[in-house]
């Protein structure tokens, strides 16, 4: 009974996370104002990352809010407030390719239920908790990118620095937004 329950629940977050990264999705396609886009587009990252965690994997959820969130977004975010302050208007969109953009959306559908139909969805892709606990170390993966990769991580994190500091840079300085 009470694993009738979890499941039921664990079901119903699906759909929730589900249902509100949809949403959010047509919201980003839908509206104009840019920095809207921009925060549906946080909403959306954060269902998706939700999935992530009804699937088990808690270290692809946590980075993906970490890099894309955190980072990434609030970025764009900062660089749409400081264009936005530039000339004092709202930075709109405007749908001129509505159609084509329908046309390739359709086609990537019609693709992806393609390849879905064509999968054999037998017992031999299902992994038991035994194999993903012996995969995925949350420990193992914290040491490797603090050891192995490092130096990467600290370069994106220098160059992340520098566009940040140029973009207010360009965004204060008179001569560039004239």
């Amino acid at each position: 009974m009470e694993q009738i329950i979890v499941e039921g629940s664990l079901n119903a977050l699906f759909y929730v996370f589900a249902g509100l990264s949809l949403v959010t999705a047509l919201g980003i396609m839908l509206i104009r104002n840019v920095l809207y886009g921009a925060f549906l587009l946080v909403f959306s990252l954060l269902a998706i990352s939700g999935l992530y965690v009804l699937l088990g994997a808690d270290f692809v959820a946590v980075t993906q809010i970490m890099i894309y969130v955190g980072g990434v977004l609030v970025l764009m975010v900062f660089g749409i407030m400081l264009t936005n302050r530039l000339d004092g208007q709202k930075i709109l969109t405007e749908n001129r390719n509505v159609l084509m953009g329908g046309l390739v959306g359709v086609g990537m559908f019609a693709l992806l239920c393609y390849l879905i139909k064509g999968m054999d969805f037998g017992q031999k892709y299902i992994a038991t908790d035994k194999v993903l606990m012996e995969d995925q170390s949350l420990k193992e993966i914290g040491v490797s990118l603090m050891s192995e990769y490092v130096l990467p991580f600290e370069f994106v994190g220098v160059i992340l620095l520098v566009i940040l500091i140029a973009a207010s840079y360009i965004a204060s300085n008179s001569k560039f937004s004239k």
